[in-house]
């Protein structure tokens, strides 16, 4: 296996202040006056770069989670995986992974889920719909956004959620996103592991 490179496009631009250029004009060979007004540096590249793949790690991670949904929401509905089933690979092929049931409604049906789960309860259930909306809304954002560098503010991503939006890519932005992904996750684990109980025990007390 090889790492392919894909036409990618950079968007950069420098913040100018008119009181600022105390600089005397260059005469050029024609006779023309320029000043040089700066421009991006190396490690606003380099940064450019990460971010790009930094991005690309949240749509993945996005999808990853995704599946768990799927993954709970197929259990729920349908019981514990057992064995071939075409009734199961129906649902899930044709309705939990369908082009028309979007992340947003996963997320959404998730919720009135959780609230059947007894043991996932109150900070808990609110605390996944809060990380799965930032999810959401970082998904959409790289996913539709542009990354910008900027020779003042650093690198950027301007994107549309309700008007246009800035977001400056810095540390803080990036802790955010992984202690918020980290979070969500082990959070998705936590109400699956407690779906496959409930599922279990009906399937047991139904037996009975």
């Amino acid at each position: 296996m090889r790492e392919i490179t894909l036409p990618a496009v950079h968007t950069v631009s420098i913040s100018i202040d008119l009181n600022d250029l105390d600089v005397e004009p260059e005469v050029m060979p024609n006779g023309t006056e320029s000043i040089y007004i700066g421009g991006i540096a190396e490690p606003h590249i380099e940064a450019l770069n990460m971010a790009r793949d930094n991005g690309t790690k949240v749509l993945w991670a996005t999808i990853c989670l995704e599946k768990k949904l799927e993954s709970i929401l197929v259990n729920y509905f349908m019981g514990s995986f057992s064995g071939p089933c075409s009734k199961r690979q129906l649902f899930e092929s044709e309705l939990i992974q369908s082009s028309s049931f979007p992340f947003s409604l996963k997320k959404n049906l998730i919720d009135k889920l959780s609230a059947q789960v007894p043991s996932f309860q109150g900070k808990d259930r609110t605390k996944l719909q809060q990380m799965l909306k930032s999810v959401m809304s970082w998904r959409n954002a790289f996913a539709h956004g542009t990354l910008c560098a900027d020779s003042k503010k650093g690198i950027l991503l301007r994107y549309y959620s309700g008007g246009m939006k800035e977001d400056q890519l810095n540390d803080s932005y990036w802790n955010t996103v992984e202690d918020t992904f980290n979070r969500c996750d082990e959070l998705v684990d936590q109400l699956s592991k407690q779906v496959k109980c409930l599922t279990n025990k009906a399937s047991t007390t139904s037996a009975s």
